[in-house]
């Protein structure tokens, strides 16, 4: 089925509060993030979502004098990753992968010529504090004689 983050008070979803914490999440549906998803504390800390459907990412719920919706995380859809229309930048850091695409609908106005409404910024450490359950490596190594 589908999931819904944050809580519908309009909160942030916190990662590694009191300890570490490696969550991976599987959603068979579509992901709608409401807000923002924060990964904080300890070194070991990570998220990921691996969705069936679609990712949106939604501004819906944030307090009016918030900015910048701050998503933070691994998220691969077999559909598209969307953002909605909004005048919040969208800062995403880690991995996005959507396979069906990506539709980007934000709109800073005027600012747009010099700040990007959506910026997304590889973070390849979150990589490596991945569960090693969930790491394949798609390629194997060999030597082979000339």
């Amino acid at each position: 089925g589908d999931l819904t983050l944050p809580n519908p008070n309009g909160s942030t979803w916190t990662i590694g509060l009191k300890k570490a914490q490696q969550i991976v999440i599987l959603v068979t549906g579509n992901l709608n993030i409401k807000g923002q998803v924060a990964i904080i504390g300890g070194q070991q800390n990570f998220i990921a979502f691996i969705v069936g459907g679609n990712i949106l990412l939604s501004t819906e719920g944030m307090d009016a004098s918030e900015t910048q919706q701050k998503v933070e995380g691994v998220y691969i859809a077999d559909g598209t990753i969307s953002t909605n229309q909004s005048n919040k930048q969208l800062n995403g850091r880690g991995v996005f992968v959507g396979w069906g695409g990506f539709s980007l609908k934000r709109d800073l106005g005027e600012t747009n010529e010099t700040t990007p409404a959506e910026f997304f910024e590889y973070d390849v450490n979150l990589l490596m504090k991945a569960p090693t359950q969930v790491m394949h490596r798609p390629f194997v190594w060999e030597e082979i004689a000339p």
